[in-house]
């Protein structure tokens, strides 16, 4: 099942994927980059640089299960559109989430293509793509190339899972369309885009380590939690007592609220 979820436009997941040393950081740049680029900032609440193993493996799953589609890129305009066939209910011009892309590139090494796409909402994307596609540049239609996100990609933006090799975070806007320019080592190549936001999971801050957060430190991210947040889970009622969690016996008429209840007795 192929899904280029959102190739330029987003790319992301659930956990299950592990990182892998190559990837995303082998795409070449574009020399134009250099000189037109449009910079995007790190995307808000991931200092760890890395999108988080839940969102890796939600794309992995793509690639298993679908949905899927095909497109053939090409070397002259007018350039094909992601999204824009069935299985979508109708025709459109815009880019979908949770569709996993084969894509057919032409020549005869390098393979080469380029294809179109339009985010249906502004924000950071990930694109995930196959070891296969050994470059790519995104470029507004009309205006200069597009940077990816210093510090999420290219490094440490890689997977191990089949399907998909590394991934890149571009921030784009629904208010314009992007052309996606592919360079492959094989004539078929896949791509997903991600729209990031999608994936975010709140993380909490555990002072006595058992695996419930305090509620009132957390953070929003679809990035890797940082080691002061280690706890997927909040509703702790006291952070410096490790056997009073929500899960805890409750013992009746010691004056504990052993599980977070409320009630000593139940």
């Amino acid at each position: 099942m192929k899904h280029l979820a959102i190739f330029l436009l987003g790319l992301a997941a659930l956990a299950g994927c592990s990182a892998a040393s190559n990837g995303g950081d082998q795409l070449a740049s574009s020399a134009a980059e250099d000189a037109t680029s449009i910079g995007e900032p790190l995307l808000a609440n991931c200092s760890t640089g890395r999108l988080s193993d839940a969102f890796k493996s939600h794309t992995c799953d793509h690639y298993t299960f679908g949905p899927y589609q095909t497109r053939t890129a090409t070397t002259t305009a007018p350039f094909p559109w992601f999204g824009a066939q069935s299985p979508l209910a109708s025709p459109s011009n815009n880019g979908r989430t949770h569709i996993y892309y084969t894509v057919n590139l032409t020549g005869g090494g390098p393979f080469t293509g380029t294809a179109k796409i339009k985010p249906e909402t502004s924000g950071d994307y990930a694109l995930f793509y196959s070891s296969a596609l050994s470059s790519f540049t995104v470029k507004e239609v009309g205006g200069g190339f597009i940077s990816s996100d210093a510090t999420l990609s290219p490094n440490p933006g890689t997977m191990s899972c089949s399907g998909f090799s590394g991934y890149r975070v571009f921030n784009l806007s629904s208010a314009k369309s992007y052309e996606i320019a592919m360079t492959g080592s094989a004539s078929t190549v896949n791509v997903l885009f991600e729209l990031v936001a999608d994936a975010n999971a709140r993380w909490y801050k555990d002072a006595d380590g058992d695996t419930w957060g305090d509620p009132s430190q957390s953070l929003l991210t679809a990035c890797a939690p940082p080691a002061a947040y280690p706890a997927s889970r909040g509703s702790d009622c006291n952070e410096s007592n490790a056997s009073i969690n929500p899960t805890a016996v409750e013992t009746c008429g010691d004056s504990i609220d052993s599980n977070c209840n409320g009630d000593d007795c139940t």
